[in-house]
């Protein structure tokens, strides 16, 4: 008899019942502007979960629910094997625009190679928001391949005005984290469509627009704790007086 909710993972192109796998550990990270980790262990074997394999968790509710809550998709970016357990590490795409160093756009970067960036500013020189300068990152990144998408409006509701600054051989990571380092308001996080093999939607939610969600802990399908989210708060406070 199947007992619900019931999870299921997906790799190798199909979905597969957790309980008829064998994991021995299963557990789930997700950070601000961090790369999400699912890590897998089992007795060692061959599940088919080579290296950059897609692979998704989902969670279904009961028997009529046939495409479930996707709780994680991503790829398989790392593999450990001991004396009796191999464990997998699975990353989601922000693990791509930390690896993937962005390049020029226009006619930016040609005195000092395609990594040299003029950030806030576009290919006229005219300055640019945090918004605008976060959608021209994300468009090389997918451009080159990265399974994302995003929302335009979130970005367009980002109008901070920033002051040019000069960078070389930043990642796509490192630029967003700049364009957000006078917003401490903004939470990002990918949001797992139900196509494991699609673009999986990035966000830029202001807390302010964030809905509060109660859960209880002796219902929760899986032991879960709570971070605080240290990375979100300001650097610090400089008051100029005379």
């Amino acid at each position: 008899m199947t007992t619900y909710p019931k999870l299921q993972l997906y790799y190798s192109a199909a979905w597969h019942d957790v309980a008829d796998i064998g994991l021995t550990a299963l557990t789930q990270k997700e950070l601000h502007l961090t790369p999400g980790k699912l890590t897998l262990s089992y007795e060692i074997g061959d599940l088919g979960l080579n290296k950059f394999a897609t692979v998704a968790l989902r969670v279904l509710a009961d028997e009529s629910d046939t495409s479930g809550t996707m709780l994680f998709v991503g790829k398989v970016t790392g593999r450990e094997t001991g004396e009796r357990l191999t464990t997998i590490t699975c990353s989601n795409y922000i693990y791509d625009l930390e690896r993937l160093v962005a390049e020029a756009y226009g006619n930016q970067g040609s005195d000092y190679g395609p990594t040299h960036l003029k950030l806030f500013e576009d290919n006229t020189g005219t300055t640019i928001t945090d918004g605008a300068q976060i959608k021209l990152v994300l468009d090389y990144a997918i451009s080159q391949g990265v399974a994302i998408s995003y929302v335009q409006a979130e970005l367009d509701d980002m109008d901070l005005a920033m002051g040019c600054e000069e960078t070389l051989e930043l990642t796509c990571a490192e630029v967003i984290k700049k364009a957000l380092g006078f917003r401490p308001d903004i939470i990002v996080a990918i949001e797992y469509t139900d196509d494991p093999e699609g673009d999986q939607i990035l966000h830029f939610m202001p807390r302010s627009a964030m809905t509060s969600r109660t859960i209880d802990a002796s219902e929760a399908l899986l032991p879960f704790t709570v971070t605080a989210m240290y990375d979100v708060q300001v650097d610090g406070v400089t008051i100029y007086y005379t």
